[in-house]
């Protein structure tokens, strides 16, 4: 490690000198070396995720910790990879958050029903586990490969449309409209079972 790019001594050009160009390419360098570490967690975390997401949550990580950086303590370089860590488990987190809730806004489960409760109170690795299932049971071809990087992976009409080799957003869309309506009655049906009996459920509020 050179040492005018060590966390402390970065940190510290940062605070007295603000972002000069010595400082940003010092910085950059200090984040690149942690970027392994920002990766190993969000493929932890947003498991199911592909390539390219991960790697948006990665930049996104990197992003977030250089605007912070000057926040951090510079006689604190021994904790700098777990802060780099707490960033990225955020990141990822709020990314699953965001993936889970694409079922509320594509009005497949209404918010404020049993369905919507249990599905929110589901682990990450069981919530996705039961939509696979779900689309599985529900669905066959195209319909199921559409649905699947919608409410798995999270991703929005156009890449997906790129991904499938699909004209375009709206043919996405119209896929979507097909199948939601059969894939909605399955995971009614397997949330219904969920909320009664015995389940792998948590109780909310554990």
């Amino acid at each position: 490690m050179d040492e005018q790019d060590t966390v402390g001594r970065v940190v510290t050009r940062l605070r007295s000198r603000g972002p000069t160009t010595s400082v940003v390419h010092d910085a950059d360098r200090l984040l690149r070396r942690a970027e392994p570490v920002a990766r190993r967690v969000v493929r932890a975390v947003a498991a199911g995720a592909s390539a390219e997401q991960v790697e948006e949550l990665v930049q996104e990580t990197l992003l977030i910790a250089w605007r912070r950086l000057a926040e951090f303590d510079p006689d604190q370089e021994a904790v700098f990879e777990a802060w780099i860590r707490g960033i990225a488990r955020n990141v990822s987190a709020n990314a699953r958050r965001k993936r889970r809730e694409l079922l509320s806004e594509d009005g497949l489960i209404e918010r404020g029903d049993s369905a919507h409760s249990v599905l929110a109170a589901l682990q990450h690795e069981e919530r996705d586990q039961l939509v696979t299932e779900a689309i599985s049971a529900a669905l066959e071809g195209v319909e199921q490969d559409v649905l699947y990087h919608r409410y798995v992976h999270g991703l929005d009409r156009e890449q997906i449309a790129e991904l499938l080799d699909l004209a375009d957003s709206n043919a996405v869309r119209v896929v979507m409209q097909r199948a939601q309506r059969r894939l909605k009655a399955e995971l009614e049906r397997r949330l219904t079972e969920l909320g009664h009996g015995r389940s792998f459920v948590r109780t909310i509020g554990d």
